[in-house]
């Protein structure tokens, strides 16, 4: 093989960059303006933790109950859970960019320094 061929077949062993996904998750917030403030902060922590606790409060309730009760099965279960865990790293995701918009990350000391 000459050198040519070599170029070209290391050429075509290389995959194309891909593009980043970068999804716009706006419609989770939507009832917040974009501010960084500690109220948006707040309410948005609220809400979030409310979808979590009332979706561990449905997926409690195939445990209590009538015996007769039609029971979910495992995928129902999975999913239930992954939705609260995905929400929980949400809230944590927001108090990050919360911490980082309001410049804390700088200012923050430790033992009072």
């Amino acid at each position: 093989m000459n050198t040519s061929q070599s170029k070209s077949a290391k050429n075509s062993t290389k995959t194309p960059a891909r593009p980043k996904l970068k999804p716009d998750f706006s419609h989770r917030l939507g009832l917040f303006n974009s501010e960084a403030t500690a109220l948006n902060l707040s309410d948005a922590v609220d809400t979030l933790t409310l979808q979590a606790e009332n979706t561990i409060a449905l997926l409690s309730s195939q445990f209590l109950g009538e015996e007769q009760a039609v029971k979910s099965n495992d995928d129902v279960f999975f999913w239930t859970l992954e939705s609260v865990r995905l929400t929980i790293k949400d809230i944590k995701s927001i108090v990050n960019a919360f911490h980082e918009a309001n410049g804390l990350a700088e200012s923050v000391t430790i033992g009072g320094e």
